[in-house]
């Protein structure tokens, strides 16, 4: 295994190891990585890159990186791999978001997750309470937001070496309802608010794709989710 990259500031195999000792439930090499990943600042796809081609060589997978691996409930979950294998997913995806949330925050996010939880009682106004809340939770549910997107990038490869089918691109179709451009328009929003371009820092991603997807709904707009994020950032 080797990690391969034209940026002589990357991670080596040693270093990234030495980075993840201690973990327990995955390799030192993917709780390094993981760690290296989350705290890339600058040059992140020469870091991120390569190191997710050495986690796929590992034997990594994009439903590795997923809660409950994809499945929309843990009985889904245990029904199709079985109860000991979900029981290890379980154990190993929670070592995961730890290793993530080690390097992804910002002293001023740490500060606010280590301390207590907002109460109602500790501000003027129910909206200030709310926002306190919702900034506290979107930092909790980081690290697994972001593993979600990069879990998209053990896919590609995967697709690329055939394991598993690549999306089939329809091709125009000029008879489309406007309701349904407008789908594929709120889809094409979806994604790249799900992508890893780059966003101010003020931006809420996880709020403005919890409204994009709120707005799907409330106009009952069809979904097809068939555009390539890669295609387009």
């Amino acid at each position: 295994m080797s990690i391969k990259t034209k940026n002589t500031t990357a991670p080596t195999v040693t270093n990234v190891e030495t980075l993840g000792k201690g973990a327990e439930n995955i390799s030192a090499f993917e709780a390094g990585a993981i760690y290296s990943i989350s705290s890339v600042e600058t040059g992140a796809d020469n870091v991120i890159a390569p190191l997710i081609a050495s986690m796929f060589e590992l034997g990594i997978r994009g439903a590795d990186w997923l809660a409950k691996r994809g499945f929309k409930t843990t009985a889904e979950m245990i029904t199709a791999i079985g109860e000991d294998a979900a029981t290890q997913h379980t154990l190993e995806y929670q070592e995961r978001l730890t290793w993530y949330g080690k390097a992804c925050y910002t002293p001023t996010q740490t500060a606010t997750i280590d301390a207590p939880a907002p109460k109602k009682t500790d501000f003027e106004t129910n909206g200030e309470y709310l926002d306190a809340k919702e900034t506290r939770d979107n930092l909790n549910s980081k690290p697994a937001w972001k593993m979600k997107n990069l879990a998209k990038r053990f896919d590609t490869i995967a697709k690329n070496k055939g394991e598993i089918e690549a999306d089939q691109k329809k091709g125009a179709d000029e008879k489309k309802t406007t309701l349904e451009k407008c789908g594929t328009c709120v889809d094409t929003l979806e994604k790249l608010l799900q992508g890893d371009g780059v966003l101010p820092e003020w931006f809420d991603r996880p709020k403005a794709t919890a409204v994009v997807q709120m707005f799907r709904q409330q106009f009952k707009l069809p979904t097809k989710n068939v555009i390539n994020i890669d295609d387009i950032v």
